[in-house]
């Protein structure tokens, strides 16, 4: 018994290498569940979470990490993640270092050009996102605009 968990640890042998990629497999899908979190992947936040996990995942199918190791690991980040998550939601600073803020590109018309030079976004990508979502050419009936924090551009039209 023990030499076959040995085995399922780290040999390279291609039923081994298939074995930790179901077990890896039904543990990411339990812990991503036990968050409740659906990584929408539009911060950043979400994105270098899954990246690691993918990272940490394809290390233990290999066998280039034990199995116990990648394990833990992945405990640690869904751990972490959720911690991170709850924290956000009850103060707001650290949900603004984590995922972002929005700014004001424009209001009541008038382009906002302080942000966009900060933004590095000019003009005509305004115009741009305008045509695109609202089939408008021109910015003036805008009531206010924002960057959102996902890095969507976002509208309010003056009724």
């Amino acid at each position: 018994m023990i030499s076959y968990l040995y085995l399922i640890n780290q040999d390279h042998n291609l039923i081994y290498i298939f074995i930790r990629g179901v077990l890896l497999f039904i543990l990411c899908t339990l812990l991503l569940r036990f968050g409740n979190h659906r990584f929408k992947l539009n911060n950043s936040f979400d994105l270098v979470i899954v990246v690691i996990l993918g990272g940490l995942i394809s290390r233990g199918i290999t066998g280039s990490a034990t199995l116990i190791s990648t394990l833990v690991a992945l405990i640690s980040l869904i751990l972490m993640h959720k911690t991170i998550a709850i924290c956000c939601r009850k103060y707001p600073s650290v949900e603004n270092f984590f995922k972002g803020n929005h700014f004001i590109l424009i209001k009541d018309g008038i382009l906002q050009k302080k942000n966009l030079k900060k933004l590095n976004i000019t003009e005509k990508d305004i115009l741009e996102q305008l045509r695109q979502q609202l089939n408008l050419s021109s910015y003036k009936g805008v009531k206010v605009s924002y960057l959102e924090r996902t890095g969507h551009i976002s509208f309010v039209i003056e009724k």
